[in-house]
Order: C-alpha cells, then structure tokens, then sequence
C-alpha cells in the first residue's frame, strides 16, 4: 500500500496580505516614500491600497482638524472612490505621520485609535 501526499506551497502572511492591506505614505518625506514603497513591495500591496498625503507639518502631534482635512477625510473618501471599504482590514501608516492626536489642551489619543 502506498500514500501519496501532494503539498502546496504558497506566499502566506500573518495578519492579512497586501490585497488587504492600506499603505499611509507622506509624499512631503523621502524617508516615508521610500519605506512606504519598500512595504509595499514586500507584501504585495496593489498600488490602488496606496494613499499619498502630504503633510509637512511636525511628526509627533496634529490637531482634530488637522487629522481630519490630512489623513481621516481623505482615507474615507479614498475608500469609497475605489471600492475597498469591505476589503481593507489593515492601514499602515508610514513614517513622517504624527502618532498623537490632540482634540483639545486635555484630550489626546493616538493617531492610530
């Protein structure tokens, strides 16, 4: 009697793929074009998961208004023009995005959240 077993190998990533994935890059930063292009072409995002802003303001903190004119509107916008909105599970930001959002001088929250 003989067994035979035939294995398929296949690119697999933790956490998603790139068709999945959305990539944040500051067009204002070489640094976080040439690392946003690097991530893409590592994990095989298309070029329709890419998002170009360009902000040229402090990495650290922006205000409400500023994350929303900069990155929220434009993401939600960006989302519905491309029909990604039940395909994104993951936005990547990439360097050169302040992390910290203040909403007033007591009211901060991260960037991310």
């Amino acid at each position: 009697m003989s067994l035979c077993m035939t294995l398929e190998i296949s690119n697999t990533y933790a956490g998603g793929s790139g068709i999945n994935t959305l990539v944040v890059i500051n067009q204002s930063s070489p640094e976080s074009l040439a690392l946003g292009n690097y991530y893409c072409e590592r994990r095989n995002v298309p070029p329709e998961n890419v998002l170009c802003i360009n902000w040229d303001g402090g990495q650290t903190s922006w205000n409400h208004s500023e994350f929303t004119t900069s990155l929220l509107n434009p993401l939600g916008e960006m989302l519905a023009a491309r029909a990604l909105t039940n395909q994104i599970e993951i936005v990547v930001l990439s360097m050169s995005i302040p992390f910290q959002t203040i909403f007033n001088s007591t009211n901060y929250n991260s960037t991310t959240s």
